[in-house]
């Protein structure tokens, strides 16, 4: 964000004489070059038109071209490209840096002639050009990597009249495109056998690269060694850590400087130092002898503090204080992006849930206006920053009264050190901690573990914070920007599974049919060796599914086998009956599955694994269930204390159990006390999205083909790093579980082994292991496995129907009704000023948190629903749209408070028609042919 493009376009005049100019005469410039480089370079004919765009051209306020790396959003350049290049270009001759094929690297001042001279990275060429028109050179070699750099510099330079003057001055251009100087040996020892006396071989860095600076870093620290200088073949693997990472052009590219040391101000370091053993003892004690490893706090030539790479010679920051105050004026401007809050999509299946019909009623409102979202900083609830670094303003988080939760990642310790002595820590952290704000500060952790440390304060906070998180990037690098991306899809992925009225609803009622029943529910027992001896197979219906049923089968004797969701009908279709089969949705749409796809009889012979809440049509399909309350769940919060009351036991309560039945089937069975299981088919991926699921599942045809389009249900794939493969791709929802598990699979980390035979994504803490070198010997006693579980950890809850009368006429008592429906009268707005609205609905929800979701039956039912209307609501009275005067976003507002209110008033009638009623939901309509 710190050199963000956006910053230079933000007052852009596209209908001024000079922007209409340029704009036409960029591309002229281009498509002449484009014929004459064709012409003397033929192969780049073809490799402009496969190049991928990392790289574009723009126009600045200025109406000067710039380059804008996408990855990041950074402009290559300020507002004036040509005149910077001219004062590099001058700072150069001043300092010209080198190094030697007999002495040491050095700096020579006043530069007169050259014999060689290195350029690194292109840019617009301006600096080329200087070179070639003012330069006394004999030989220029050019290597630029990028070709999307290339591509740009032919918007805005000359090549033909350039290279026709380099020859007419007698100087040689060598054009190494797509070359990041590794081949430099090479080319030392051919100019050499041309010119033999070159002793110092002058560079002039005007763009970075990781190799390109590895290779420039190599020849400074072995100047004077020609042997290892013109040693061919030595390998460069460039600056590929993400730590090591700095902008493509930032300052000090020539590296010709010497760097000046910061004045420690040990004041300020010690009171940081005081309050961070305070809030933060880990990161005190860190702190207190830390060295930095890459990144050293100095001065710049302007003398403000800045952060210098030891190896690459550049600093962090251009102009720290501008492009501090350009972050800070962007990120708390009046019509901030809010970029988490995201509309619920309503699936098929469930479109006739009570809570859906609210939400597309809704959508038919929101389509009225644009979907430009703002949100104003004033009212930001939660705040997540990639980096402190030294230019994060803590006088401006603090200043906003509404922020109750900041999150602060900061990867580089190298940069969390230095802010200590620049930043005032000590006044954020004192402040934050005397207003009842929370803070919370991961240095130099793992990436990975972002999600986790926020989905476990989401847990706690809820929903309605998530709709109100705003990102700030406080500097950007590829790596943090594809970090931050996911994480949003992520966190989206979340605020989707919230456990919404009918899911609450059913779940309570579905609860309460299951405890009168012959389920079996688990409860808290030490573990038995008879179980955590026992290995387990965890199937789920990823596409290698299909390549590991032979071993599947080979073991069956031998391994417990759990199927997981859509597994069970490719197993049953292979011949393999698994012992357990794990589902996780409580909505009859399971049970339609399982009826109309599979056998029924062989589903007799099968012991199902699934949550309270499970439908009781599904649970009656198999042969016996052995149920599980999960964590957070409406049916754990409403029923459990008072069972385990009457019992005299303490019920389990499983957590990491979602969103896929994998997850559950890990979970219960860590839980359970298993130490060894074996994931096949857990792909959470696949390498072609085509093939995204066993062939032999719901998702195929019998011919083969697919029964939907995946690609485009899910058109955004997330790459990550494969099990077996270098990469496989996923989608949000796959990629939440893979998260989810991994965060489980950390807690047991060293004291159960897990084996991830699947072709899909890589699981952190589960140990690779290809199907064939599975290793399991004994025949297991599966018919006493079952009876010890029966015998020893799960119990029947029949005898709990009396204790549980109350709930005979549904789980929502009379003074519950009235409480919502006297709310309901409270929903009417009578004015037509934002302001006052805005006030109302903070009324509104505090009357909602503090009166009428007192009781646990009434919160569980309706607290997610709500709290995603009220973010719908939120976002209304903060969208950017000018053609929306105050008073229709007011009158808009009512028409939703309208949906409100029918949304509330029937779902009481609900409970008054049918109180206990379970759920009717479909997959099919007709049916299909698998």
């Amino acid at each position: 964000m710190l050199h963000s493009c956006i910053f230079q376009t933000e007052n852009l005049a596209t209908e001024s004489p000079e922007y209409k100019s340029l704009a036409l005469s960029i591309p002229k410039t281009y498509t002449l070059n484009r014929y004459y480089l064709t012409d003397i370079l033929p192969d780049l004919s073809k490799a402009l038109e496969e190049n991928t765009n990392d790289f574009s051209i723009f126009i600045n306020n200025n109406n000067k071209a710039n380059i804008v790396d996408n990855s990041t959003n950074h402009a290559l350049y300020g507002l004036d490209a040509e005149a910077e290049c001219e004062e590099e270009f001058l700072d150069f001759l001043k300092r010209a840096p080198y190094f030697s094929l007999t002495n040491a690297s050095g700096i020579e001042h006043d530069l007169k002639n050259a014999d060689v001279l290195l350029v690194f990275g292109l840019g617009l060429g301006f600096s080329l050009k200087n070179i070639i028109e003012k330069a006394n050179v004999k030989f220029v070699i050019l290597y630029e990597p990028r070709l999307d750099i290339l591509k740009c510099s032919m918007y805005t330079l000359d090549w033909q009249a350039l290279l026709e003057l380099a020859t007419k001055r007698g100087i040689y251009v060598g054009l190494q495109i797509g070359n990041a100087g590794t081949s430099l040996a090479e080319h030392l020892t051919e100019i050499l056998t041309i010119q033999p006396n070159i002793e110092k071989i002058y560079y002039y860095r005007h763009l970075s690269h990781p190799v390109s600076d590895e290779v420039i870093h190599f020849y400074n620290q072995f100047s004077g060694d020609s042997v290892k200088l013109l040693r061919s073949g030595r390998q460069f693997m460039g600056f590929d850590q993400a730590e090591d990472y700095i902008p493509v052009r930032t300052q000090s590219m020539l590296g010709n400087s010497s760097v000046i040391a910061f004045e420690n101000d040990s004041t300020l370091f010690s009171m940081n130092l005081d309050v961070f053993k305070k809030y933060f003892p880990g990161l005190a004690k860190l702190a207190e002898n830390y060295q930095p490893s890459r990144w050293q706090l100095v001065l710049d030539k302007s003398g403000t503090p800045n952060l210098y790479h030891f190896k690459r010679h550049c600093m962090l920051y251009r102009h720290l204080y501008h492009d501090c105050d350009n972050v800070n004026r962007r990120f708390f401007s009046s019509e901030m992006n809010i970029n988490t809050q995201v509309k619920q999509k309503v699936p098929y299946k469930l479109r006739h849930y009570l809570h859906y019909q609210a939400v597309s009623k809704l959508q038919q409102i929101e389509a009225q206006y644009s979907s430009r979202l703002s949100i104003n900083p004033d009212l930001m609830s939660t705040v997540v920053i990639s980096g402190c670094a030294l230019s994060l303003s803590f006088e401006a988080l603090l200043s906003k009264s509404n922020l109750k939760n900041i999150f602060i990642f900061e990867p580089e310790t190298d940069f969390f050190y230095a802010s200590l002595f620049v930043l005032p820590w000590h006044t954020l952290l004192e402040q934050l901690d005397k207003e009842g704000r929370e803070l919370y500060l991961n240095v130099g952790g793992r990436k990975a573990d972002y999600f986790d440390e926020i989905l476990r304060q989401f847990y706690r906070v809820g929903a309605y914070a998530l709709a109100e998180t705003s990102f700030w990037l406080n500097y950007t690098t590829p790596d943090l920007n594809n970090i931050f991306s996911s994480l949003k899809q992520q966190l989206r992925s979340v605020l989707a599974l919230g456990d919404y009225f009918d899911h609450a609803k059913y779940g309570l009622n579905q609860t309460l049919s299951n405890f009168s029943s012959d389920a079996l529910f688990m409860i808290n027992v030490p573990v038995s060796l008879a179980i955590s001896d026992m290995p387990v197979f965890v199937v789920g219906n990823g596409p290698s599914l299909d390549e590991t049923l032979a071993y599947i089968r080979s073991y069956q004797t031998k391994a417990i086998i759990v199927s997981c969701g859509t597994a069970l009908k490719p197993l049953l279709d292979y011949g393999i009956i698994p012992d357990f089969h794990v589902e996780v949705e409580q909505n009859a749409s399971t049970y339609d599955h399982l009826h109309k796809t599979c056998d029924n009889k062989l589903l007799k012979k099968v012991s199902l694994i699934s949550f309270s809440s499970i439908h009781p049509a599904t649970r009656a399909l198999f042969e016996q269930s052995f149920l599980i309350f999960k964590e957070s769940e409406a049916p754990t919060i409403v029923f459990k204390h008072d069972v385990d009351l009457v019992l005299n036991k303490e019920l389990s309560v499983i957590p990491y159990a979602f969103p896929t039945a994998a997850n559950l089937a890990i979970s219960f069975l860590l839980n359970l006390g298993h130490k060894q299981l074996f994931l096949f088919g857990v792909d959470f991926g696949q390498v072609d999205s085509r093939y995204h699921h066993s062939k032999k599942s719901i998702y195929y045809t019998k011919a083969g083909d697919e029964s939907y389009d995946y690609r485009k249900a899910n058109p955004e794939q997330i790459c990550v790093r494969g099990n077996f493969k270098n990469i496989v791709y996923t989608k949000s929802e796959f990629d939440l579980a893979r998260k989810i598990c991994q965060m489980q699979l950390k807690e047991y980390l060293g004291n159960v082994e897990v084996y991830n035979c699947s072709d899909g994504a890589l699981i952190l803490g589960a140990v690779p292991l290809l199907p064939e070198n599975v290793l399991v010997s004994k025949v297991v006693d599966k018919a006493g496995y079952k009876q010890n579980l029966i015998k020893n950890v799960f119990v029947n809850l029949g005898k709990l129907n009396q204790s549980l009368s109350k709930f005979k006429k549904g789980v929502l008592t009379d003074d519950e009704k009235s409480l919502v429906l006297d709310w309901v009268k409270m929903l009417s707005l009578n004015t037509f000023d934002v302001l006052e609205a805005k006030i109302f609905l903070k009324q509104q929800w505090y009357h909602f948190e503090h009166v009428v979701t007192t009781s646990r039956v009434v919160f569980c039912l309706y607290y997610s629903s709500v709290a995603y209307y009220f973010s719908r609501f939120t976002n209304l009275m903060n969208v950017h749209d000018e053609t929306i005067s105050q008073s229709k976003k007011v009158a808009m507002l009512n028409e939703m408070l309208i949906v409100l209110r029918w949304f509330l008033k029937e779902s009481i009638s609900h409970f008054d028609t049918d109180a206990l009623e379970c759920c009717n939901a479909v997959l099919f309509e007709k049916h299909v042919e698998f």
